[in-house]
C-alpha cells in the first residue's frame, strides 16, 4: 500500500467523482464472495472502458473517501482477481472485512485478526473430530515461523512441513508461498500504520552512542 499522498488523493478523488456523475454503477461481476452483498460496485461500461478495471468500495463512497474507494480489480476477465480488495477491506473497513469472512462458513479470528477468504475444511473426516483452523492464526504464526528461522518463504513448501501438518490433521490447510508473502504485506501496512498513529505528535529522541544509551536507562 503506497503513502498518502495529498497531490495524489486529490486527482484520484476527482477522477472518481467525475466518473460517478458519468456513468452508471452496478453490482460487480464475478462469483467470488467478496463480489457479493454490496461490498464494491462497478462501472457499467464494456471492457474497453478505462474505468473497467475498477471497483468501488461502497462502505468508502457512503463516507466520501472518494480517493481510497477506487479499488484496481483488472482489465480482463482472466486478470479480475480479489486480492487488492480483500486487503483494501482488510485495511481500511476491519468490521465489513470480518464479516466476509464468517460467510459460508468461512473462519474468521474471535479476536478480531484477518482472515483469508478460502475455505478448505467442509469435509473434514468424522474419525478424526471436527477440524476447526482459524486461517488467520495458521498464517500469522507461519509468518513468525520464517521471520524468526530466516528461512526462506519456499521452507513452507517443503515435504517435511507438509507431512507434519497432515499428521496434525488430514485435512488442514497449509497455505501457498503467495498467500503467506500477501498476509504478511497486510501485517506490515497493518503495524506501520499503528506506530505512525501512536507517534502522531511525539517527539522522538534517539542516541546513538551506547554511553547515552545505557544512561538513559
Amino acid at each position: 500500500m503506497p503513502s498518502r499522498n495529498a497531490s495524489r488523493d486529490r486527482e484520484v478523488s476527482k477522477q472518481v467523482v467525475d466518473s460517478l456523475n458519468a456513468l452508471d454503477l452496478g453490482m460487480p461481476s464475478g462469483l467470488a464472495e467478496i463480489w457479493k452483498n454490496k461490498y464494491f460496485m462497478e462501472y457499467k461500461v464494456g471492457l474497453m472502458h478505462c474505468d473497467a478495471k475498477y471497483a468501488l468500495c461502497t462502505a468508502c463512497l457512503r463516507q466520501k473517501d472518494y480517493h481510497l474507494a477506487r479499488i484496481c480489480r483488472g482489465a480482463s476477465k482472466k486478470e479480475r482477481g480479489t486480492t487488492n480488495a480483500r486487503q483494501h477491506l482488510c485495511l481500511h473497513h476491519h468490521d465489513i472485512f470480518q464479516d466476509l469472512c464468517i460467510r459460508k462458513g468461512r473462519m474468521a479470528d474471535p479476536e478480531g485478526g484477518s482472515g483469508h477468504m478460502n475455505h478448505h475444511f467442509a469435509s473434514a473426516p468424522k474419525s478424526q473430530g471436527p477440524l476447526y483452523q482459524i486461517e488467520s492464526a495458521t498464517l500469522d504464526s507461519l509468518v513468525r515461523l520464517v521471520v524468526e528461522t530466516l528461512d526462506p518463504w519456499d521452507h513452507i513448501n517443503s515435504m517435511t512441513l507438509q507431512q507434519f501438518a497432515k499428521s496434525i490433521h488430514p485435512q488442514v490447510w497449509v497455505p501457498s508461498v503467495k498467500t503467506l508473502l500477501d498476509h504478511a504485506r497486510i501485517k506490515a501496512t497493518m503495524c506501520r500504520e499503528q506506530i505512525l498513529e501512536k507517534i502522531k505528535g511525539e517527539v522522538l529522541t534517539v542516541a546513538l552512542d551506547t554511553w547515552t544509551s545505557a544512561a538513559g536507562k
